[in-house]
């Protein structure tokens, strides 16, 4: 549903539905709460407004629970989009760039050429003013080898690396 989701918005309510389930069925796996939390986060997203608010906070347990049972689950998954959550969550939403960057850096810790968690760090670095460590993200991404088990996701993040490289060399960025 995830993946369709990134087509169709409607999908992510079918996958908090299937990741429900599959929590459910399975507390003690994490599929069912990582995919859950990353469906709820996306469709927050979507929604925004108290729905939303109600979405990210569900979204946090879920993906704390999956941070729990695996932390390496898919590239250090529930860390990644934990750490995300924190980082675009408003503060009245307990959202924290100094929890998320935690997380990130347990996340590369466990997953370090992982570039999805390498260009959302890098983000967090550059709403945080630290340029330097975003150019170095940004590079370490740029540079790397394309992983055949995330060859999608890595062609993407290097196009998205590179652009925000030059965003940067000419002062364009946020």
């Amino acid at each position: 549903m995830f993946v369709l989701g990134e087509r169709s918005k409607k999908y992510f309510g079918r996958g908090i539905r299937h990741g429900a389930c599959a929590a459910k069925l399975e507390p003690d796996r994490v599929e069912g709460h990582f995919w859950l939390g990353v469906n709820q986060a996306l469709h927050a997203e979507q929604c925004g407004g108290l729905s939303g608010a109600r979405l990210v906070l569900k979204a946090r347990a879920s993906l704390k629970r999956a941070a729990e049972i695996s932390p390496s689950y898919h590239g250090a998954g529930p860390l990644r989009v934990l750490a995300r959550t924190e980082h675009k969550a408003p503060w009245f939403l307990g959202g924290s760039r100094k929890r998320s960057l935690i997380l990130y850096e347990r996340a590369l810790q466990l997953a370090p050429s992982n570039s999805v968690t390498l260009l959302y760090c890098a983000e967090l670095l550059l709403d945080a003013g630290d340029t330097g460590g975003a150019i170095e993200r940004l590079q370490q991404i740029v540079d790397m080898e394309i992983d055949p088990d995330w060859e999608s996701e890595n062609a993407r993040d290097k196009s998205l690396a590179a652009g925000l490289l030059a965003e940067i060399k000419t002062g364009q960025t946020r």
